[in-house]
C-alpha cells in the first residue's frame, strides 16, 4: 500500500506536467481551437484568386508580422479581423459566410507566413 502512494504522487505530476506542457506549446489554446484549414483540403488555386483569399492573406499576414515583432505567442485567430472575416466584401462577391470562409483560409495561410520565418520556421 505504501509503495503505490509513492508511485501516485510522481505519476500524477508528471501527467499534469504533461497537460501544461502540452497547453502552453498550443500558445494557451485547446486544440480544437487551432484553426485548420488543411481540415477543409488544401486550399485550392480558384479560391487562392478571389478578393476574400486576397484580403484575409495579406490581413493575416500584417497581423503575424507583427505579433511576432512584439514576441506575442502564435495564435492566428486572436485578431478581430479574422473573427470578422468581412474586410472588403461586397455583395457583388456571393454569400457573406462563403467569403469569410475563403477570408479565414487566407488568413491562417498568411498570418503563418508573416509569423513563420522570423521564428526560424518555414515561409
Amino acid at each position: 500500500m505504501c509503495s503505490a502512494r509513492k508511485l501516485f504522487s510522481p505519476c500524477l505530476l508528471l501527467i499534469l506536467c504533461t497537460g501544461a506542457f502540452a497547453f502552453v506549446q498550443l500558445g494557451g489554446e485547446e486544440p480544437s481551437e487551432q484553426p485548420n484549414h488543411y481540415a477543409q483540403g488544401p486550399v485550392s488555386e480558384a479560391e487562392r484568386q478571389t478578393p476574400a483569399y486576397q484580403n484575409g492573406y495579406q490581413d493575416g499576414w500584417n497581423e503575424g508580422e507583427a505579433d511576432w515583432a512584439r514576441s506575442a505567442s502564435f495564435h492566428v485567430n486572436r485578431s478581430q479581423a479574422y473573427h470578422d472575416a468581412d474586410r472588403g466584401y461586397d455583395l457583388s462577391l456571393g454569400k457573406k459566410d462563403e467569403y469569410r470562409r475563403i477570408y479565414r483560409r487566407g488568413f491562417e495561410e498568411g498570418y503563418r507566413t508573416g509569423y513563420g520565418p522570423a521564428r526560424g520556421l518555414p515561409r
